[in-house]
């Protein structure tokens, strides 16, 4: 079970992958997006050692350049599809769509770690 600290540098762990997974579908002629889970492909722990001040600082960062590309996106990109390792649909809609429903899930999981009365 990850850490409010680790469910926090996550979020601005993860936009390297949205942006390369963005370039991709943007310039490639058939995109195939490779499936990520951190348990998975991450070494245990690596979140730990990250900053949280930092890495908070990188969100904000991060965050803005990617709404600012967001907003210049055309009716055209924003329906660019692409194959997935697991899904049967996906695309820079839905990969954004996701992105909304992931940050919201790790908010919830810090909340829920922070008010529970076993947190040390």
């Amino acid at each position: 079970m990850w850490s409010a600290h680790e469910h926090a540098v996550h979020l601005p762990a993860i936009y390297p992958l949205i942006n390369r997974r963005l370039e991709q579908m943007l310039t490639e002629p058939a995109p195939h997006i490779k499936s990520y889970e951190p348990s998975r492909d991450d070494p245990d722990g690596a979140l730990l050692k990250l900053d949280l001040e930092a890495e908070m600082e990188r969100f904000d960062r991060e965050r803005a350049l990617l709404v600012d590309r967001l907003c210049m996106l055309t009716s055209t990109q924003w329906a660019v599809t692409a194959t997935h390792d697991e899904y049967s649909s996906y695309g820079v809609y839905t990969m954004f769509r996701h992105i909304g429903l992931h940050d919201i899930h790790h908010a919830y999981k810090i909340e829920d770690r922070l008010l529970r009365k076993d947190w040390i």
